[in-house]
């Protein structure tokens, strides 16, 4: 059940649920992705062309393959299903040349475990135990900062999103993903003394929290429902100002 007892204006509030993933193909049309959350929304441009400043997706990996590039851009990517996979980081020294000087591994067997990485960086995967199943979030490293982390949820947990925003957006802008990796939980989000939201979340479900304030903060309490052990992916992205706003 949701509901907003006291709700604030300067926060927004939507849950996205599994079925209602957008499915896309890759960038290198090697595969498909689950597409969760972007800013700006999709329209109707060409889908092989990224003007988002930041998008939230999931996909299938179910053979050895390349890895989309996208310039500009920053990733990060952790485990959801599978036994693992090994992401190879194909590093060409001054880019002078696309032959490999170096070939850096990078093993992903633990849900807990993130990997950041640049979007132009030549990167493949294998999958030593069969197909998985990964997150991924991709920014503009010129318009968005990004915090990720996992957090283990067998008792309640705090998260208090006060960091100090800097945008172009009329107000200020920051976006909170909640992602369920395992298990289920509840969220409360509290403006002030108030309770201005609270639902339950189940398995691959996201809650996206926008706030459009500078001064304003807000309290999200993220607990494990039944007090089952619940992993879940937590993200708070600030916008930054451009060279326009500057």
């Amino acid at each position: 059940m949701q509901y907003a007892p006291a709700p604030a204006p300067w926060l927004s509030f939507r849950v996205v649920h599994e079925n209602e993933y957008i499915t896309m193909p890759w960038k290198n049309g090697q595969g498909t992705t689950l597409e969760i959350a972007r800013f700006p929304p999709r329209d109707a441009e060409s889908l092989a062309s990224p003007p988002f400043w930041w998008r939230f997706s999931t996909a299938f990996v179910n053979n050895d393959n390349d890895f989309s590039e996208f310039p500009g851009y920053d990733r990060v990517i952790s485990l959801l299903e599978g036994k693992g996979m090994d992401v190879l980081f194909h590093h060409c020294g001054d880019g002078s040349s696309s032959t490999p000087i170096a070939i850096q591994r990078v093993a992903l067997r633990e849900r807990q475990a993130l990997h950041r990485f640049r979007g132009e960086t030549k990167a493949s995967c294998e999958l030593p135990d069969g197909p998985v199943r990964d997150l991924n979030l991709i920014t503009d490293r010129s318009r968005v900062e990004v915090e990720v982390c996992v957090h283990s949820l067998s008792s309640i947990r705090h998260v208090r999103t006060e960091n100090a925003i800097r945008t172009e957006l009329q107000p200020a802008h920051q976006v909170m993903l909640v992602f369920v990796v395992t298990g289920r939980i509840r969220i409360s989000v509290c403006a002030g003394e108030s309770l201005s939201y609270c639902c339950g979340l189940g398995l691959r479900d996201t809650l996206r929290v926008d706030r459009v304030n500078t001064s304003n903060k807000a309290d999200v309490l993220l607990e494990a429902e039944d007090g089952a052990e619940s992993l879940v992916f937590v993200a708070h992205l600030t916008m930054l100002p451009t060279k326009h706003d500057m």
